[in-house]
Formats: C-alpha cells, sequence, structure tokens
C-alpha cells in the first residue's frame, strides 16, 4: 500500500494550529495572574484579626464546648474560685444562664432579651419561618435535627400566631390603600366612586369539600388587589387536645377560658365557608367606606353566593334604616345609654 501519511513538517497553510491544554490542579489553585487586586488583598488578610460588632447579631454556640472553656478561664472575683455555668427556665431557644460558685451566689441572664415572658428569639424564629412558609412541625423538625431544643407546643406556637400586631397593622394599612387606588380608577371608569365592582373565589386546604379550613378573598376589577379576605376554621388543635376530657369540671374551667381564643368560626360543610365568607366581607363592607355593587363570581360555586348576598343588601337598602341612618339613628335610644353605662 501507498504510504499516505503526510511527512512531517508538512501542514496546510490555511489548517490553524490546536493548542494543548495541559490541566495542573495545584498550578491552578496557586495561580495568581487572573485573581483580582481586591481578591488578592482579601486572601492576603488574616480573619482572625478582623473583629466583628456583634451587637445585633445572633450567633449558635456549641454549648459545653464554650462554657467548658470560660469555666477554665474564668474566677469570681468575692471568692478567687472557678466558676461554672448551667442552664435554667428552658423555652424553646432561649434560656437562663446561672453562674455559680463557692460562695454559694449566683448570678443569672438571659440568653436573649424578654418580651413579657416570653424569649425574643423563640418569637424571630417562629416569624422567620412563618415568612418562609413553614409551621410548626418544621420548626420542631429543625430544631431537633440542630440539637437546639426540644422544640415548642401548640399552645406556645398558637398564642404567638395571636400575637402578630404588626402583621395585622401592616395589612390593614395595605388594605385601605388597596381601596383607595381601586376607588380612584373606578371613578375614572365613569362609575360612583364607593360602588365598586369585586371578584370572588375561595379556596381551602386541601381539594375537594372536607377541608377543615378554607380561605375566600375579594379583589378589586380595576386594580386587580386583594380588598379584603375571609379565613374559614372548623378545627381548634387545643379543642381536639381536650376532646376526651368533655363533660368533665376540668374541661368547663379550661373552655372559659380558651372560648375567646378558639379558632372555630365555622359548622357545617367546607362546601358553605366560600358563601359564608362572601357574606361576612360583604357586611363589613361599609368599615372600608365602600359598597360592593357587583360581584363577579366564576361559576363553579357549589352554592349561589349571589343568592346569599342578596338578602343583605335588600336590609341595608331598607327606607325606613335609610331613615334611620338620615339622623344618625342607629341605635335605640335606650340601648346607646346602656353601652354608655
Amino acid at each position: 500500500m501507498p504510504n499516505t501519511r503526510k511527512s512531517e513538517g508538512h501542514r496546510r497553510p490555511n489548517r490553524p494550529v490546536k493548542k494543548k491544554f495541559n490541566y495542573n490542579p495545584e498550578k491552578m489553585e496557586n495561580e495568581k495572574d487572573f485573581v483580582s487586586t481586591s481578591a488578592r488583598k482579601m486572601k492576603d488578610t488574616s480573619y482572625d484579626d478582623i473583629e466583628i460588632d456583634i451587637g445585633r447579631n445572633n450567633v449558635i454556640l456549641d454549648y459545653l464546648t464554650v462554657f467548658t472553656f470560660l469555666s477554665r478561664c474564668l474566677k469570681c472575683k468575692e471568692c478567687d474560685s472557678n466558676v461554672r455555668f448551667t442552664r435554667t427556665c428552658e423555652r424553646g431557644l432561649g434560656f437562663r444562664l446561672v453562674i455559680k460558685c463557692m460562695c454559694k451566689k449566683e448570678n443569672c441572664v438571659s440568653s436573649s432579651p424578654l418580651i413579657n415572658t416570653a424569649y425574643q428569639i423563640n418569637r424571630k424564629l417562629m416569624f422567620v419561618m412563618r415568612m418562609l412558609g413553614l409551621g410548626l412541625h418544621s420548626i420542631n423538625i429543625f430544631c431537633s435535627l440542630m440539637e437546639l431544643s426540644a422544640g415548642f407546643a401548640n399552645g406556645t406556637y398558637y398564642t404567638f400566631l395571636d400575637k402578630l400586631n404588626a402583621a395585622r397593622s401592616t395589612f390593614e394599612i395595605i388594605q385601605r390603600k388597596a381601596v383607595a387606588e381601586e376607588k380612584e380608577q373606578n371613578v375614572k371608569a365613569g362609575n360612583t366612586k364607593t360602588h365598586l365592582s369585586v371578584s370572588g373565589d375561595g379556596s381551602w386546604k386541601k381539594r375537594g369539600f372536607s377541608s377543615l379550613f378554607g380561605v375566600a378573598t375579594l379583589i378589586g376589577k380595576f386594580t386587580h388587589k386583594v380588598l379584603d379576605f375571609s379565613v374559614k376554621s372548623s378545627f381548634c388543635q387545643s379543642c381536639s387536645n381536650w376532646a376526651l376530657k368533655k363533660e368533665t369540671a376540668e374541661y368547663d374551667d379550661w373552655y372559659d377560658i380558651h372560648k375567646a381564643a378558639c379558632i372555630i368560626n365555622h359548622s357545617g360543610g367546607s362546601g358553605a365557608m366560600e358563601v359564608e365568607s362572601m357574606k361576612e366581607m360583604f357586611c363589613r363592607s361599609h368599615l372600608l367606606g365602600v359598597k360592593y355593587a357587583t360581584y363577579i363570581g366564576d361559576g363553579d360555586t357549589k352554592t349561589s353566593v349571589q343568592t346569599a348576598i342578596r338578602p343583605v343588601y335588600e336590609a341595608l337598602s331598607n327606607d325606613d334604616l335609610l331613615q334611620r341612618c338620615t339622623g344618625g339613628n342607629m341605635q335605640n335610644d335606650n340601648e346607646s345609654f346602656n353601652a354608655c353605662v
């Protein structure tokens, strides 16, 4: 066979020469030519020499490692004896640190500032978890896996939720702003300023009509912003925990205290939650200074929302009621007097 191999040194003039790249990990890690000046300065800096202001930072410490070291370094100023550290009043992530020595004098400090009787760090944790869409079960799993604490009880968690006054106040401000924008857009469309058109729909925690929780919202026609919402619940964890003690004196005493905080606000099937929520929001529209004149539904409601709402507006448009409203006589005089008493 003829020799088809080309002689060395003979290449086509139009073919580019391929460069070989030899990868050397050690050389690449030590290479500094491509690194910026700022990066080189940061690399040359020893982070052990940098002081960090921890005035407002929360840190996670290994309790045994840190306080064992401190007990070896510190001594009591009065009796010149070694000190030891113990914990007490543990609630969630918070606790009280107790410093003891031979003179039997104990000094205590809280691991976190207190808000009334609750540790601030616990409220921060619950608030952040709620912002991330996580609930009590996820919080307890996180604390368990990180070996931070034994977690939180149902009562502690739901008490915290009831005290989210800041979130509620923020929503009210945003709600009134959304209503004001909707009224402006309504006027531009040539409609009465306070007679709004809204679309409503309901949703449930799980599919079907067997859910224990439901939510319904009203959204403005022009701004497409939520003007109002209502949450319905036919289940309460605290009531479920006490269910076996019903018809006992202990249960009656507990329920008298719990009744005001019970989250159950719906009885009946979950399919009726949307209707009840719509009636509730329509009835309190006057608190926002508007009237929902037109309702836009999606047509998949199992029960007629419009039929349920119609009697409400017929009652509000009653001539006798309007006559009494003209003079500001919304209540019977005796009832007003009783309220003052």
